[in-house]
């Protein structure tokens, strides 16, 4: 019996009509994956947007005071959210500007309506230097 290498070299050893019907059959197992696949991304969608709206429900009404970060003389707004270990980040004027998260490889994991502007003040990497020291904290 031949060793195979790879896919492409078991398909060439095949015989034309072993060759079709597998070939077919991989095709149709293919629209398969597609479909399970868009099933999937639908629903993940779904669950997406039901956790943002939580999220922010859950910081309008924090029960914890509103805390205030300066950097460069503008200042930003934040809060924790009990229980997400996610802290809601806004502007001095309550516009928000994201979820960040510690931890993950892109903190600000939740943009919000004024994270264009935020992105564009450059104070993304400043801030996230403060929200660390206010992570560990809060973890004390």
């Amino acid at each position: 019996m031949p060793v195979f290498n790879s896919d492409t070299d078991f398909v060439a050893s095949l015989d034309k009509a072993q060759r079709e019907y597998y070939l077919g059959r991989m095709a149709e197992w293919q629209h398969q994956l597609q479909d399970a696949l868009q099933a999937m991304s639908r629903s993940l969608s779904v669950v997406s947007t039901w956790n943002s709206d939580t999220l922010s429900l859950l910081s309008s009404f924090s029960s914890k005071p509103r805390r205030v970060l300066i950097v460069k003389g503008v200042e930003y707004r934040y809060s924790t959210l009990p229980g997400s270990g996610r802290i809601k980040v806004s502007f001095g004027n309550g516009l928000p500007i994201a979820m960040w998260e510690s931890g993950v490889k892109d903190p600000w994991v939740l943009p919000l309506g004024g994270f264009g502007a935020f992105q564009q003040s450059g104070h993304a990497q400043a801030l996230h230097r403060l929200l660390l020291d206010v992570d560990r904290r809060r973890r004390m």
